[in-house]
């Protein structure tokens, strides 16, 4: 399956390591991952994302966040309509746990994924009750 993971900043914090994470699994898993990063990015960090497997695409290439709110609209929609259209992904990956399946081709698969999420969720909350 072809992945695309969308996530603000490609800075040194726990959420880019936690996605890291997440994106090694996917690529472990053979799928293949694009990851994009709205605004901004360390060079480390982006080396990071490249040796695990993963296409990094910076919708900023100076890693600044533009300035005002119309300008943001237009960096995000012009940027992830741009890279939409490039790699022509399956499932978009919007941060932990919020896949979203851009065909219909993965739309069951995606739909038990977060159905086991729920189910692991409900019996963990069970054990913490009993």
């Amino acid at each position: 399956m072809n992945v695309l993971v969308c996530i603000p900043c490609l800075m040194t914090g726990g959420t880019e390591i936690q996605t890291l994470n997440l994106v090694k699994a996917l690529i472990t898993a053979e799928h293949k991952v694009t990851t994009v990063c709205y605004f901004e990015h360390s060079t480390n960090m982006v080396e990071r994302y490249k040796q695990a497997g993963s296409n990094v695409c910076l919708l900023s290439p100076d890693g600044k966040r533009p300035v005002g709110i119309t300008n943001t609209v237009i960096l995000l929609y012009k940027g992830l309509h741009r890279v939409l259209r490039e790699v022509k992904k399956d499932v978009v990956c919007f941060g932990r746990g919020m896949e979203v399946p851009l065909s219909r081709k993965y739309h069951d698969q995606i739909k038990e994924l977060h159905m086991n999420k729920i189910r692991r969720a409900y019996k963990e909350q069970e054990l913490n009750y009993n």
